[in-house]
């Protein structure tokens, strides 16, 4: 694989990456808002992770191809996954760089475990796809 060129993959992550290092006080702020309205601390820490408009977008493309789309599910997978790569309880307030990291880390092994999903063309790892999920069915009861 020629790693010169960056792939559709690559900017996917790194617009997420990009946008939920650059906000982390922003981030920060909308998950305690997000504290009052949902009950899960894990919940909140996980929607940290992405931008919420266009995590939501592609989430709602996906709900339909998935087996557990209702957010107590969705975290519970989330959680499961991210803890071998997360040092912490995620149902606790936690650091957003960990955080971020054990993300990554879980879309990798997803990625090597032949975990994805098709999404409108684009392949895209599992827990992405959950998290994505995730932040459709959120928005909706916002």
């Amino acid at each position: 694989m020629n790693h010169s060129h960056p792939t559709r993959r690559h900017c996917l992550t790194m617009v997420l990456s990009a946008a939920s290092i650059a906000n982390v006080g922003g981030w920060r702020w909308h998950a305690e808002a997000a504290v009052g309205v949902v009950a899960d601390g894990a919940q909140a820490n996980l929607l940290r992770l992405v931008p919420q408009s266009q995590a939501a977008m592609v989430g709602a493309a996906v709900l339909p191809q998935l087996a557990h789309p209702t957010p107590q599910a969705l975290v519970q997978a989330l959680v499961s996954r991210l803890s071998g790569f997360f040092g912490g309880d995620l149902h606790q307030a936690c650091d957003t760089g960990q955080l971020h990291l054990a993300f990554q880390e879980a879309v990798k092994d997803d990625f090597a475990q032949g975990r994805c999903v098709s999404v409108s063309g684009w392949v895209l790892a599992r827990t992405e796809v959950e998290l994505c999920a995730l932040a459709a069915l959120s928005a909706k009861n916002a």
